[in-house]
């Protein structure tokens, strides 16, 4: 009877132990598993932010080549009414040197 309770006693702490082995490997699993997803993660969010800002100096680009073109468009519109007064006032030195000598 004695025997018995030994032999119940031991077996219980042989299961108990490769319990704790089991819990102890699936532990090391899941940390592996935490840390792998962790890194996929990162790397995602890592590319994300990479993206968008392609994206943002794009748009940057994209704007500061409208901005020009605007620009160009009003210097172009600005130099033609120059162009416009110079020849105007040409005519009218004409015209008034003209009245002038007749």
């Amino acid at each position: 009877m004695a025997q018995e309770i030994i032999d119940a006693i031991r077996q219980a702490e042989q299961a108990a132990e490769q319990r704790e082995a089991q819990a102890g490997q699936q532990a090391e699993e899941i940390i592996a598993e935490a840390r792998s997803g962790a890194a996929a993660q990162k790397s995602e969010l890592i590319r994300q932010a990479r993206e968008k800002a392609v994206q943002t100096e794009n748009a940057a680009k994209a704007q500061a080549d409208r901005i020009m073109a605007d620009a160009e468009q009003a210097e172009g519109a600005e130099l033609e009414s120059l162009r416009s007064a110079v020849t105007e006032k040409s005519d009218q030195a004409v015209k008034a040197v003209l009245a002038e000598l007749l």
